[in-house]
């Protein structure tokens, strides 16, 4: 069963031996369970959560869930391990240098291919081959950050703090799951 979040933000936290650690601090939203999928009915077992955030409403089926847990509340404690999936931040149009790491080529000595890509093909088969690193879009994909440590959970204001980065911008929505271990 997935917990639908907000991400509020980064901090620093403090390890037992006074180092410095990125924490991601994620606000928890009320979510209601809207439907049951079954196998007779859907051919599978989901179920169809919903979650509000202000004006927005956020719905997605979680499959694959324990039939038992269907009504119950989730506990998230300190210490899990958890999946924390979220769409990243979008970098528009980008190069083949900065999407997909291509070295540049030389600036000098009469060089017109300082940031180009260079060769995208040969002779045969006459054509540009399906798959070809080119330069387009970045960013705005989903992205899923695994077997990340719950450091703190508050019950009583929501918030679920957790150690490491988290993908997506701040107030971006956040789909946490417990790892398997």
């Amino acid at each position: 069963m997935k917990i639908i979040g907000k991400k509020v933000g980064m901090k620093r936290i403090f390890d037992s031996e006074g180092n410095i650690a990125a924490a991601s601090i994620i606000s928890l939203l009320s979510s209601k369970v809207v439907r049951k999928k079954s196998e007779s009915s859907d051919g599978y077992y989901a179920l169809v959560v919903n979650a509000k955030d202000g004006k927005r409403e956020i719905v997605f089926e979680s499959s694959g869930t324990d039939k038992s847990a269907f009504g119950a509340e989730i506990p998230l404690k300190s210490g899990d391990l958890v999946n924390i999936q979220s769409k990243s931040k979008g970098k528009g149009f980008s190069g083949v240098i900065k999407k997909h790491g291509f070295s540049r080529g030389p600036k000098t000595h009469g060089s017109d291919h300082h940031r180009k890509p260079g060769s995208i093909g040969s002779m045969y088969p006459q054509r540009v081959v399906k798959g070809r690193k080119m330069p387009g879009r970045l960013g705005g994909d989903t992205a899923t950050v695994r077997n990340l440590t719950v450091v703190d959970v508050d019950q009583r204001s929501g918030f679920v703090v957790v150690s490491g980065a988290i993908p997506g911008a701040t107030g971006s929505i956040q789909k946490i799951e417990f790892a398997r271990s």
